[in-house]
C-alpha cells in the first residue's frame, strides 16, 4: 500500500540525554485501496497509439536564419539555427499552446538560465528531484528510466552529453515536504552540488479546505524551499504539479470542476511566487481536454490508478520540464549571456513567521535503528519495492511501544538558529497506514512538551 507520512512533535530542552517513549494506536485508516498501484506497466493499444504520436514541439520559424540573424546580429545565423534545431530535436506530446498554459508561476529564471548555460558551455551539471511515489516512477515498468524524471535525464544526456553529469532521484513513496525539509540530505546526498532541483509534492502535501495557509503542512514546504534555495551552488528549483482528476481527495459526487481546484496547487504556487520559483502544472495544460473527454487526456488514458500516472502521464510530466528548458535554452542562444543576467534577488525572510529552515539531523534506516533502546511488538522490515530500500519499524498491534534515545546536548548537528538555542524540536514520522502515534513522551517529563 502506498500511503503518506505524518508526524508527532515534541519540544525538548537542550543539553540533556532523554529517552522518548512512543506508543502505537490503531491500524488502517479505512481507506481500502487508496493509493493501491494497479498493474499499469504496459499501455493498452489505444494508449500506445497516442504515446507514439510525434507532435511539433516548436515553431519552424525559430530556426529560420533570417529570424535568428535579426535577433542576434553578432552571431552567425547558421550556428545559432543549428543549436536551436538540436535543442528542439525531441518529440513532445504536449503542443506549444499546452506548454505555455502549463506555466503556473513564471518566477525568476536567473538560476535556471545559469544552470542551462553551463550545459551550453560543455560543463557537467547536477540535477536532482524530491517527491513521493510519482517521483520514483510509480505506474511505469522501469521506475528510474520510464518515470518522468528518467525521461528528463535522458533528454539532457541526449542534448548536452557529459560523462560527469550527476543525476539523483531523491524521491520516496509517501514522503511529505515536511519530512524532506528535515531529511533531504539523505535522499540527495550531493545536494550542495546540485544545479537544478525538481519538486513534486501536490499529492503528498494534501489540500485541506477552510484552514489558514499558515499551517504545519505548508510550513514544511516553505522550510524545504528555503533549505534548497540556500545551498551554496544556488540551484534552480522548479515545481512540477501533477493532477489526478479522479483523486480520492475530491469529495464524492462532486462536479468535474471541483477536481480543478480541490488540490494543493494554488497554495504551493503562492509559496513559489513568494520565492520566485518557476512552477509547471499538468492541470493547466490539459484540463479542458480532460473534461471534454478527448483521447489521450481522459483519466483512463494517462492514469495508472486514482493517484498515479502511467507511462503516458509520466511522459506528459517530462514534457512540462523539457519544454521549459528548451524555451530557456533557445533564449540563451538568441541573447547575450552576460553574467549579471544570472544574478537572482536576495532571499526574503520566511513568509510564515519564524519559519526558517534551521539545522536538522535526520535519523532513518540503520541510524534510527541504533537509537532504539527497547521495543515491544515492533519488527524491523524493508517495505521497499523495485530494488529501493525502505527500512523501518512496523507493528500491527495497538499499544506496542518503543523507547528511543535522543541527544540534545549539541555536537555537529546542533541547531545554529538563535544566539543561544534552548530547545530542540524532535519529530517522530510514521506511515499513515497506521492512523497515528497514540502518544510520545519523555523519560524526564519536565524537559519536554508536546506540540
Amino acid at each position: 500500500m502506498v500511503g503518506k507520512y505524518s508526524t508527532r512533535t515534541l519540544i525538548l530542552t537542550t543539553g540533556l540525554l532523554l529517552s522518548l517513549h512512543v506508543d502505537s494506536e490503531a491500524i488502517t485508516e479505512g481507506t481500502e485501496g487508496f493509493g493501491q498501484v494497479e498493474d499499469c506497466r504496459f499501455l493498452t493499444y489505444e494508449q500506445q497509439q497516442f504515446f507514439d504520436l510525434k507532435l511539433p514541439s516548436f515553431r519552424t520559424d525559430w530556426i529560420s536564419p533570417d529570424f535568428i540573424q535579426g535577433a542576434l546580429p553578432h552571431t552567425p545565423a547558421k550556428d545559432a539555427a543549428s543549436e536551436i534545431s538540436h535543442i528542439f530535436n525531441h518529440a513532445l506530446l504536449l503542443d506549444p499552446e499546452m506548454q505555455q498554459l502549463s506555466i503556473s508561476n513564471t518566477g525568476s529564471r536567473a538560476r535556471l538560465d545559469r544552470a542551462l548555460q553551463k550545459l551550453r558551455e560543455g560543463k557537467p551539471v547536477g540535477v536532482g528531484i524530491s517527491g513521493g511515489s510519482i517521483t520514483i516512477g510509480t505506474g511505469t515498468k522501469i521506475f528510474n528510466e520510464d518515470g518522468f524524471f528518467g525521461r528528463i535525464v535522458s533528454w539532457i544526456n541526449a542534448t548536452y552529453p557529459h560523462p560527469d553529469h550527476t543525476f539523483v532521484n531523491g524521491g520516496m513513496g509517501g514522503s511529505t515536504s515536511g519530512y524532506m525539509a528535515q531529511c533531504i540530505e539523505r535522499y540527495l546526498p550531493s545536494l550542495s552540488d546540485m544545479d537544478i532541483i525538481f519538486l513534486e509534492f501536490d499529492l503528498q502535501d494534501p489540500y485541506v479546505p477552510l484552514i489558514p495557509l499558515d499551517n504545519p503542512v505548508r510550513r514544511g514546504y516553505e522550510q524545504m524551499l528555503r533549505k534548497l534555495l540556500s545551498q551554496p551552488q544556488a540551484p534552480a528549483v522548479v515545481e512540477i504539479h501533477f493532477w489526478a482528476p479522479n483523486s480520492p481527495h475530491v469529495p464524492p459526487g462532486s462536479s468535474k470542476g471541483v477536481s480543478f481546484y480541490h488540490n494543493s496547487q494554488a497554495e504551493l504556487d503562492t509559496l513559489a511566487a513568494y520565492y520566485r520559483v518557476p512552477a509547471l502544472s499538468l492541470r493547466n495544460a490539459i484540463y479542458d481536454k480532460t473534461f471534454q473527454g478527448l483521447p489521450g487526456f481522459r483519466p483512463g488514458d494517462f492514469m495508472c490508478d486514482a493517484i498515479h500516472p502511467n507511462f503516458l502521464g509520466h511522459r506528459y510530466l517530462a514534457d512540462l520540464a523539457i519544454s521549459l528548458m528548451q524555451d530557456r535554452l533557445a533564449r540563451l542562444v538568441l541573447t547575450d549571456p552576460a553574467e549579471d543576467r544570472f544574478e537572482d534577488p536576495e532571499m526574503l525572510p520566511p513568509m510564515f513567521l519564524g519559519n526558517d529552515a534551521g539545522k536538522s539531523h535526520c535519523m532513518t534506516g540503520s541510524d534510527f535503528q541504533g537509537r532504539v533502546l527497547q521495543h515491544e511488538g515492533w519488527e524491523w522490515i524493508n517495505e521497499g519495492k523495485n530494488g529501493r530500500q525502505k527500512w523501518g519499524f512496523v507493528t500491527t498491534t495497538p499499544g506496542n511501544f518503543m523507547e528511543i534515545l535522543i541527544d540534545t546536548t549539541g555536537g555537529p548537528h546542533a541547531s545554529k538558529v538563535g544566539t543561544h538555542p534552548t530547545h530542540t524540536s524532535v519529530e517522530v514520522w510514521h506511515h499513515l497506514a497506521v492512523r497515528s502515534i497514540k502518544a510520545a513522551s519523555c523519560s524526564q517529563s519536565h524537559a519536554c512538551k508536546s506540540n
